[in-house]
């Protein structure tokens, strides 16, 4: 890990691109999952997402 913590970089992203654009959540990992075929497996992708940080935006 490169020790960024998540929310700094949502609010970084806020001088640089629309609100709307920015992701509602940040998931910091090592590495994305791979199924066997090498693609990103979707399906471990959401069992991040308990882990995730908001951003303290309105859903």
């Amino acid at each position: 890990m490169t020790g960024l913590d998540p929310s700094d970089v949502l609010d970084g992203m806020r001088g640089f691109i629309e609100e709307y654009k920015i992701p509602r959540r940040c998931v910091p990992v090592a590495a994305l999952p791979t199924n066997s075929n090498g693609k990103v497996d979707r399906r471990a992708l959401a069992d991040l997402a308990d882990v995730s940080v908001s951003t303290n935006r309105k859903e």
